[in-house]
């Protein structure tokens, strides 16, 4: 890419991220080569992880529709947010109406899907089977965009 030097501030965002945002890496406090490296591919994996659910979580965050900066006539042009976007930060809504969340606030309400184990504790039989709680609307919609089946 002619221009991929440009991108920095998208480098600075993954290492913000990494460290304080989302992933909440803590510092390094290994000493052994093999054990930085290992620490090093855990967290350049997890990054990697989040960034496709973000690419395909979109329709359901607070996201520029542009992020590359396509409506820009140049590189060095100061990046102002798309129409769309405008839209989202006025009414707070996507596109199809629904609620525009962060990742962070969408990643919260994922977290409170439980799964339940059930046990019989009759004398002579012990039987038991596991469960999932009730999806919301929202949690249908995030597993449906990230091709996830749920039983």
């Amino acid at each position: 890419m002619k221009f991929s030097y440009k991108r920095l501030s998208a480098v600075e965002a993954a290492f913000r991220s990494l460290k304080t945002v989302d992933l909440k890496v803590s510092p390094i406090r290994h000493w052994k080569m093999p054990r930085v490296l290992c620490h090093i591919f855990l967290c350049m994996l997890a990054y990697y992880v989040q960034w496709h659910m973000q690419q395909r979580l979109a329709p359901m965050l607070f996201a520029e529709d542009d992020p590359e900066g396509k409506m820009r006539k140049s590189v060095v042009q100061a990046a102002r947010r798309s129409a769309s976007a405008e839209q989202k930060a006025r009414t707070r809504r996507t596109a199809t109406g629904q609620k525009d969340l962060s990742f962070a606030s969408l990643m919260s309400h994922l977290a409170t899907l439980c799964k339940h184990k059930v046990s019989s504790q009759t004398p002579g039989k012990h039987e038991s089977f596991t469960t999932l709680g009730r999806l919301s609307k929202l949690q249908v919609r995030a597993f449906e965009l990230l091709a996830i089946k749920m039983k």
